[in-house]
Order: structure tokens, then C-alpha cells, then sequence
């Protein structure tokens, strides 16, 4: 396909308005449901995918401040949704991992995300239906393309 094809250039306008519509609104309601900062929510989804992270990584990842990954993080321990540990081979190291109460909360994150996309989806008529559900497959595929190149 041309690089000036103005397909290319339609679909690139969806795509960035959609992100910057619905996915706001569809995270907003979900996190406020929850009463987590929206920063505290992406510091436990971190830490479900990564069992056991120092700090230093913890604000890298997240692309913040030390001092801001060392707040969030205490927040989350006062909360009992993150603990710091130690292993033996070297004691001077402070890893942190989520807790069975923060694994709960993104579950529960999780349901909260799938019920809303659900009562938007379930409103469409069944052709519009189908219809949505071949887009929506077309945009998972560029979504995981895009996370392969991003994240190798």
C-alpha cells in the first residue's frame, strides 16, 4: 500500500480519536469505580507482570520520578496491594510484588473494564455487530503489531 494513500490517513484519524475518546472515559469510569488512582492502577498492573521489581525499575517503566515510584508504591503498601521483600542471596536489595488483595483489585479491574465495553457492544444491532466484530479483530492484529515493535 502507498505511504500517501488517504485510507491510511482516515484510519489513523479513527484510531487516534477513538484512543482519545473512549479509553479515557472507559478507564476513568472503571478506576473511580474502584477509588485507585489511575497512577496506582498502572503501578499494580506493572507489578502482575512482573514478580518482583527494585524500585529504580518500577519508576523507569512507568516513566516517572523516583520520588513518585517510591509515593505510589507506599500508597499501595498502606493499602495492602504491594509488599516490599528481600531474597537471601543479597539482603541490601528491596524487590517489590503485588499482594493476593492487589491481585484481586485488577480482577476486579478487569470485570469492571470487560462490563463496560460489554453495555457499549451490546446495544448495536446484529449486523452492526458483525460488522464491529471483524473491525475490532483488524485493529487487535495492528494493536499487537504495534506491541511487538514497541516492546520486541
Amino acid at each position: 500500500m502507498k505511504k500517501n494513500n488517504p485510507n491510511i490517513e482516515k484510519a489513523t484519524q479513527y484510531s487516534v480519536e477513538i484512543c482519545d475518546t473512549l479509553f479515557p472515559i472507559i478507564i476513568g469510569r472503571v478506576h473511580k469505580a474502584q477509588n485507585l488512582k489511575l497512577s496506582h492502577l498502572r503501578a499494580l498492573k506493572l507489578m502482575e507482570r512482573n514478580h518482583g521489581l527494585k524500585m529504580k525499575e518500577i519508576a523507569e517503566t512507568l516513566s516517572i520520578a523516583p520520588s513518585g515510584a517510591t509515593y505510589i508504591i507506599d500508597q499501595l503498601i498502606k493499602d495492602n496491594l504491594v509488599e516490599r521483600y528481600r531474597v537471601s542471596e543479597d539482603r541490601r536489595v528491596v524487590y517489590i510484588r503485588i499482594t493476593e488483595e492487589g491481585q484481586k483489585q485488577i480482577d476486579e479491574f478487569k470485570k469492571a473494564k470487560r462490563d463496560v465495553w460489554k453495555n457499549i457492544i451490546e446495544d448495536l444491532e446484529e449486523r452492526e455487530l458483525i460488522e464491529f466484530s471483524g473491525a475490532i479483530q483488524i485493529v487487535y492484529k495492528v494493536v499487537l503489531k504495534i506491541k511487538e515493535e514497541l516492546l520486541g
